[in-house]
């Protein structure tokens, strides 16, 4: 048979009582970091003999990652095969079909070879959609996220043999991606 706890009147009063001071000392200290960026969730009544009471804190500010959306970006993925697919293209036009109905209209005629230009790149260069998190740095490529998930696994492993050799290849590969970033802005 389970025991079942018998309260008093006078312990059902003090429960109570220290329930009333916990809910006044938690809108007190609400008052006192009203302007902070953190904010008491709730306020914890003290346990057995603790002296002190447990204050939840809770960010005011949402963080970058969840405060920005995803942005996606679409790139052409230029290859040699592409630009060979592209020049064959461009050789097999009937140009002169194309460009006389405009004779002496320069606009137009720049107007009609544009679209026909941009016509073969849409359907001859392969696009690719890149969505870009808010922090993300952009010289992380897939080769360093796959770094970053091996030095994830060494570390949960507890191999330091193998965590020093991760990180001296992704020490290796971040060096060579900021330096790729930075010769493509360059450009």
């Amino acid at each position: 048979a389970q025991d079942s706890i018998v309260y008093t009147r006078d312990q059902l009063l003090a429960l109570r009582d220290t329930a009333v001071r916990a809910e006044e000392e938690t809108a007190g200290l609400s008052a006192m970091r009203e302007g902070d960026a953190t904010n008491p969730s709730f306020l914890l009544s003290s346990w057995g003999t603790s002296d002190h009471n447990l204050v939840h804190l809770l960010p005011l500010y949402k963080p970058l990652v969840h405060g920005e959306p995803v942005v996606t970006h679409t790139v052409k993925k230029w290859t040699a095969e592409t630009e060979e697919a592209l020049k064959d293209c461009f050789n097999t036009t009937l140009w002169e079909e194309l460009c006389d109905p405009y004779g002496e209209d320069i606009n137009g005629l720049t107007h009609c070879i544009t679209d026909y230009v941009n016509f073969c790149v849409e359907n001859t260069v392969p696009t690719k959609t890149l969505r870009c998190f808010s922090n993300n740095k952009p010289w992380i490529n897939p080769d360093i996220k796959a770094l970053l998930k091996d030095k994830k696994r060494a570390f949960r492993s507890g191999d330091k043999d193998e965590m020093k050799v991760v990180q001296r290849k992704l020490r290796r590969k971040i060096r060579e991606g900021k330096a790729s970033y930075r010769r493509k802005m360059e450009v």
